[in-house]
């Protein structure tokens, strides 16, 4: 995986000439493909060290993506050191490139004009945060630490090339530039500024930089001598504009047109290598989106490997691997089906867990019947000794009923906090709870006696520390040794806001969401794809042995992270710690979570990735690929879900039946409406009358429609619930 770097120089101002920035001239027959197909290779690194300038060493590249967070090109840069000091510095651009011929290879080659601007996914995830604009990569993820409530982005090639970039992904956007220190910097904010205007963005404003400052000074550098964060935000604060007002007839405020929701990020299952395929096929056959089978798989493979392997980090982090998982959409979107193909390999592994268990049970049956025999024979001894005035002898353990041994398993669902305690206590390798329907599970934590004491054990279940459940209902408490239990579910759209709504003691801030677009259309399986190889793969998995403690009960091995996994890991905590501090709610917690999620994801990416390859050994690491790997999936694409899911329950009720009635007064396209008609023939959320007038209310503040009330019937009587609708609705959708 190629990760851009978050800790090089800054971009070097190269200006427009592209031959000067290593691109092969524009003749050369190669031509940049966008985005990087699926199936090419990576960035070959002895490319980038083999285009490098004389005297010039590689010191970092940053990847450029689509909005959909595609590949879309890498710059690299390149330092000529002096003193120890990079006294200077040259770009090289790549890209996928197809010649006449058809052949493709990577080539130090330019993307021409109409590039995507730098992080255009987050630009994508975050439709409405602000928007801060600077020179240069480096300062790009510096300043993305520093001002958490913005997107950062900036474009490629330098500071002369900014027309060469396409700036319409912020139309609409509220942007403020950060120039550097110089009289370059001040130039690229110009024609970025105009650039903007161009775009239509909603409104620009330039930072005014201290002169005093050092020159050429960025938000990669060192703060100059007493300045601090707040002295920065101040500056931010100074550059703001004048908003133009909403609400009225002449200028209605049209925000309500939007879902509500940010765009949902494309899952990465390039990430997935070998098992990709087989998630794009199956999701194929499900008309489902990939995340959904995507992310039963990794579930599924983190309950397999639950209490067999933990990842360990440092001397002394560690945590079971299994994963917490919510898939949200509607009952048609494909939800039930992509569990299924994930399970469908989950009972294969079961049913060879299995292979000796009639044997057992027999085992079992025998030695139940000679402890029940044995019993009987000593009941009868003791009381003969008792009418004796003698001792009876202390019950020989033959005697003592053994308990049935379980069916072996991975998955359990639909179960009592009981059932899965004992399950949990016999089956030391891990579970994965399945719910159909996540929110019924939630809810029923608040509904019953035990609810408390269930939340608990819920909580604990993610965490695989030792747990002892007493209920009066149990003649000995059930002693657990881990209690590692991954979960795995669906959810509806309009159930969110009910689970969210629940006590902030984390368990929301464990899951991981996924909530895709739904798919337009439907198609059937034409070719039926044999899942062997996937089912080898994913049993390799439960032949893992377990390790046992000094007592010779069975024990997590730890898998220590090799040193520059741990330090790739270190580097993503510490910049989440900054975003979690400055985040509140449900999204703080989510942040604070996501470094652990980051090492479980590493685990179950290693093994995913071991077990497919049926001639590999078992990893005794966990490498920096599988963490880059797991970093850019938490990053790109859970805590992108996450907002998308809390987001959307946030959205106050009136806001979301104002949202429902100006979609529906868009698509109608008439400039008056009848609200009680409406509400009785399109029905919905807005059938009852009290909802429909909060809808009609939000919409009149906003200056979409206004009351046009006429007498019915042109007589005396009860005023129509008439409404004119503002044209601008429709030339604004157009």
């Amino acid at each position: 995986m190629e990760a851009h770097s978050h800790n090089s120089d800054p971009f070097s101002r190269l200006g427009d000439d592209e031959a000067a920035a290593g691109a092969v001239p524009p003749g050369d027959g190669w031509q940049p493909l966008v985005p990087v197909p699926e199936h090419a290779a990576k960035l070959p690194r002895s490319l980038v060290d083999r285009v490098a300038p004389a005297g010039f060493s590689f010191g970092a590249i940053w990847k450029y993506v689509t909005a959909h967070g595609e590949r879309a090109f890498f710059v690299a840069r390149y330092d000529k050191p002096a003193n120890g000091v990079p006294a200077g510095k040259q770009i090289r651009p790549f890209t996928y490139c197809r010649d006449q011929a058809g052949q493709e290879d990577w080539r130090a080659k330019a993307m021409p004009s109409g590039r995507p601007l730098y992080a255009l996914d987050k630009l994508a995830a975050r439709p409405d945060a602000p928007v801060l604009v600077v020179e240069g990569e480096k300062a790009a993820d510096a300043a993305a630490l520093l001002f958490t409530d913005y997107v950062v982005t900036t474009s490629s090639s330098g500071s002369k090339a900014a027309g060469k970039t396409d700036w319409t992904a912020l139309r609409g956007r509220k942007v403020t530039i950060w120039p550097d220190n110089d009289a370059a910097g001040l130039a690229y904010a110009a024609d970025v500024a105009g650039l903007l205007h161009q775009a239509d963005v909603a409104s620009v404003g330039t930072v005014p930089v201290p002169q005093s400052w050092p020159v050429g000074w960025d938000l990669a550098d060192e703060l100059p001598a007493g300045v601090d964060l707040s002295k920065l935000t101040e500056l931010m604060a100074l550059s703001a504009q004048q908003e133009p007002e909403f609400g009225s007839w002449e200028n209605p405020d049209l925000s309500l047109l939007g879902t509500g929701r940010r765009p949902a990020p494309g899952f990465p299952v390039e990430l997935l290598n070998g098992w990709g395929e087989w998630v794009e096929k199956r999701a194929a056959a499900c008309s489902a989106p990939l995340d959904y089978v995507a992310i039963s798989l990794l579930a599924s493979a983190g309950a397999a490997i639950g209490n067999v392997r933990w990842p360990m980090a440092g001397a002394n982090w560690f945590e079971p691997p299994l994963l917490w998982c919510g898939l949200v959409g509607s009952p048609s979107s494909g939800k039930s089906p992509s569990m299924d193909a994930a399970f469908a390999l989950v009972h294969h592994a079961e049913e060879q867990m299995a292979a000796g268990y009639d044997d057992e049970r027999r085992d079992y049956e025998t030695k139940r019947q000679t402890a029940k025999a044995t019993r009987e024979a000593w009941e009868a001894e003791v009381k003969a000794s008792v009418k004796a005035g003698e001792n009876p002898r202390q019950m020989p353990a033959e005697a003592a009923i053994p308990d049935m041994p379980p069916r072996p398993r991975v998955r359990v669902a639909d179960a009592t906090i009981e059932a899965i305690a004992k399950l949990a206590s016999s089956l030391p390798r891990g579970l994965l709870l399945v719910r159909d329907e996540l929110s019924g599970w939630f809810g029923a934590f608040d509904k019953y006696g035990g609810g408390g004491a269930d939340r608990a054990f819920a909580i604990e279940m993610y965490g695989g520390r030792a747990y002892v459940v007493d209920r009066v209902k149990n003649a000995e408490p059930i002693r657990i040794p881990h209690l590692s239990i991954g979960i795995l579910g669906g959810v509806q759209p309009d159930k969110l806001a009910d689970m969210l709504s629940g006590p902030d003691d984390g368990l929301v801030a464990r899951m991981l969401w996924a909530w895709p677009e739904q798919l337009p259309d439907f198609s059937l399986l034409r070719e039926l794809h044999s899942d062997h190889k996937a089912n080898s793969a994913f049993a390799r998995l439960v032949e893992l042995p377990m390790s046992a403690d000094q007592f010779g009960n069975p024990e997590p091995k730890h898998i220590q992270l090799t040193s520059e996994a741990e330090d790739f890991l270190e580097q993503y905590a510490r910049s989440v710690a900054i975003r979690a501090h400055q985040a509140t709610g449900v999204m703080a917690g989510a942040l604070g979570k996501a470094r652990g999620h980051v090492l479980r994801l590493a685990a179950v990416l290693e093994y995913l990735w071991w077990c497919i390859q049926p001639n590999d050994r078992e990893p005794d690491k966990i490498s920096a690929d599988a963490v880059l790997a797991a970093s850019g999936i938490v990053d790109g694409y859970f805590l992108p879900m996450a907002e998308r899911v809390f987001g959307d329950a946030s959205i106050p009720l009136n806001d979301r039946l104002a949202m429902v009635l100006i979609r529906r007064l868009r698509d109608a396209g008439g400039l008056t409406f009848n609200s009680r008609d409406l509400r009785l023939s399109k029905g919905g959320p807005l059938r009852d009358a009290s909802a429909m007038e909060v809808a009609c209310s939000a919409l009149v503040e906003s200056g979409v429609i206004r009351p046009a009330p006429d007498r019915e019937g042109g007589t005396k009587g009860r005023s129509s619930k008439r409404f004119e609708v503002n044209g601008r609705l429709f030339r604004k959708a157009a």
